[in-house]
């Protein structure tokens, strides 16, 4: 029997699945992928639409850290990806010495 252009559309739709990326500050940024696609090309696509550095960002599901070699296996359309932007330590963008270092962390210790 031979496969119809319908037969064969309801195939790719049931390999495609819909994720959603939500940003810290709560933008959401919808992608469709195949339910085999490592989510690497997730990622890549993710950071080239936000002009952002794959380096400095991190995708969670769940609270887990998704690696780019994980896939969408298993997901459900309504779930929802994390992107959390990574924040550096202003004190490291300027050298200094392990003295202020122990002192920004006693300033930040007794802060909270």
């Amino acid at each position: 029997m031979a496969d119809t252009a319908e037969d064969k559309k309801d195939i790719a739709t049931d390999n495609a699945i819909n994720l959603k990326v939500v940003g810290q500050d709560g933008n959401e940024t919808f992608f469709k992928c195949k339910k085999t696609t490592p989510f690497q090309k997730l990622m890549n696509a993710y950071c080239t639409r936000q002009g952002i550095s794959m380096n400095s960002v991190r995708f969670l599901f769940d609270g887990e850290r998704i690696l780019p070699t994980h896939t969408p296996e298993g997901a459900t359309p309504s779930d929802r990806l994390h992107a959390a932007l990574l924040m550096l330590a202003a004190f490291m963008a300027r050298p200094c010495s392990l003295l202020q270092i122990a002192r920004w962390k006693m300033a930040m210790r007794s802060t909270l």
